[in-house]
């Protein structure tokens, strides 16, 4: 490899609101995208009802018995034995609804169901970037959105052991990463500009098609031609959230 070749990160990641970088590759890892943005929603409903999510995870019997036995010891629940028996869901909504917990419906359901598209929640609503190789999906590019980005590169380059590279730091300052957002732009930036955090001259186009659409693009150029050509889009090959709720898989 020629030693000023630049280095660019191999794996997936999400960049969270801090610059951490979670490793999301599911091919590889047990976490993709989708399922870290769906295990916080769904440690958060559980929270309401004190109940440790990494305790008999994905036992949805036990979810079910232990969020049904907290509602039924409130004897200012709201909720009736029968309201549990008809629709247990619907139930926990009234709860949370009674308790005075803000947007207890969208608790309920993103919690439960889930989102649509578990990764446009993350980055619309957390603040998060979705990275694929050289490719980051943010909401907005702004000076403190890209040094974050940065912050998330030099984590997940560390991550991967390439700072042992030889002239690692400048082959890595080097590398260009294509970033689009969801306000229809898009830039080619080196991670020397990010650290700068300055945007300003470097927006290349307008994205052609929306960015949910580009992340779909992204995840079939990297799939297993075998899944590719059964048009299952990668990171969305996971069984909902609601499925799993209703102990339908």
């Amino acid at each position: 490899m020629n030693e000023l070749e630049p280095i660019y990160l191999r794996g997936e990641y999400w960049f969270d609101d801090s610059g951490y970088a979670m490793y999301a590759d599911g091919d590889v890892g047990d976490m993709n995208h989708e399922s870290h943005v769906l295990q916080i929603l769904q440690g958060e409903l559980l929270n309401h009802f004190n109940i440790n999510p990494d305790e008999y995870y994905g036992e949805i019997d036990h979810y079910k018995k232990e969020i049904e036995e907290y509602i039924s010891d409130d004897p200012d629940s709201g909720v009736t034995e029968d309201d549990l028996f008809d629709d247990w869901l619907e139930a926990m909504k009234t709860y949370l609804k009674n308790k005075g917990v803000e947007n207890a419906e969208e608790v309920v359901q993103l919690g439960a169901y889930g989102p649509p598209d578990a990764r446009l929640y993350a980055i619309k609503n957390w603040g998060w970037s979705r990275v694929h190789g050289n490719s980051i999906e943010v909401n907005r590019l702004t000076s403190d959105q890209l040094k974050l980005v940065a912050k998330g590169i030099n984590n997940a380059l560390e991550q991967e052991g390439n700072y042992n590279e030889e002239d690692a730091d400048l082959r890595m300052s080097q590398a260009e990463y294509d970033i689009s957002t969801y306000t229809g732009k898009r830039y080619k930036i080196t991670l020397k500009d990010m650290k700068r955090g300055n945007v300003q001259g470097l927006e290349r186009a307008d994205i052609a098609t929306n960015v949910s659409d580009h992340s779909k693009k992204m995840d079939l150029g990297m799939m297993d031609p075998y899944y590719r050509n059964r048009g299952v889009i990668g990171d969305s090959y996971i069984p909902t959230f609601k499925e799993f709720w209703l102990g339908n898989i």
